[in-house]
């Protein structure tokens, strides 16, 4: 990687600036994975997968730092086991069991990754071949010292979000109630492109045949469609953007991915607030003009 600084995106957080070494020590501790977002400027963000020369070298200096040869290579491994440092091995594969499902087999650079990322816990089941039973990853020499740094990082995160909201946000909570209403965000899109090309069809039959008969009254209908066929249509485009950031959410994890989406949310807020105003500008002028109607009789 080139000799500069980096800024990295984690759980909706900047941190940095860091130096490519230190990429590289966070990816060997699984504090830093391929989905995780890096920018070199804080403004246009890449994903670190995009970035393999940093992937490489953490394995090139894991394998060398895990591998036992002979002489002062095996005594500096067995030192390592003496100090409680867990030795990676990037070959070795394991199973993994979340919410009473295997998953598997996987390297074993994918189970600190899953540890890193929060989506392994201490108490799920592991088992690589050799041993006699599943065990809990946390007590897993292996696994168990990931842990430790990924609570340090997620009792961080809770404080940060105590800190602004005053209470602890449960992602994972949050990602289950908005998978259960992608379908029917797709369903309102769906339905709010045909409504606009419903208005869009008064619109010209309106015109069109008050333009015919002289008739105000049709022409301004007409009109109207129009206005509410660009504000739906709008409204449309905008719901169908939402339920593409809320759908990426619910993958990533990422709160910029949910603050995203809760931006398309309020355009269509809005938009639909632009509608109730024009829907009482014609009713307030529906009944001038049938009062006025009235007196003139």
């Amino acid at each position: 990687m080139p000799d500069q600084t980096y800024y990295v995106k984690i759980r909706g957080r900047v941190l940095g600036p860091f130096l490519p070494e230190r990429l590289i020590e966070m990816v060997k501790q699984g504090k830093l994975s391929r989905v995780h977002m890096l920018s070199t400027d804080n403004e246009h963000w890449q994903k670190a997968s995009e970035f393999p020369d940093l992937f490489q070298a953490a394995a090139r200096k894991t394998k060398v730092g895990g591998s036992s040869g002979q002489g002062s290579s095996g005594r500096q491994a067995a030192g390592n086991s003496q100090s409680g440092q867990p030795v990676v091995n990037l070959e070795e594969v394991w199973h993994y069991g979340i919410n009473d499902e295997s998953h598997g087999p996987v390297a074993q650079a994918k189970i600190i990754e899953l540890i890193g990322l929060g989506q392994l816990s201490a108490s799920d089941l592991v088992w690589r071949e050799g041993m006699g039973e599943w065990l809990k990853a946390g007590t897993i020499p292996i696994f168990s010292s990931f842990f430790a740094s990924s609570t340090t990082t997620n009792q961080h995160d809770v404080r940060v979000d105590q800190k602004r909201t005053g209470s602890n946000v449960d992602l994972s909570r949050m990602t289950s109630i908005l998978k259960t209403q992608l379908p029917w965000v797709s369903f309102i899109g769906i339905n709010a492109f045909l409504l606009a090309v419903v208005y869009f069809f008064s619109f010209i039959a309106g015109l069109v045949r008050g333009g015919r008969e002289s008739d105000p009254i049709l022409i301004t209908s007409g009109l109207i469609c129009l206005i509410y066929t660009v504000l739906i249509g709008l409204a449309a485009f905008y719901f169908q953007k939402y339920g593409a950031c809320t759908r990426k959410f619910t993958i990533s994890n990422d709160t910029s991915d949910l603050i995203e989406s809760a931006d398309w949310l309020r355009r269509v807020w809005q938009l639909i607030a632009y509608m109730l105003i024009v829907l009482w500008i014609a009713v307030v002028s529906a009944v001038i003009y049938a009062f006025t109607l009235s007196q003139a009789l």
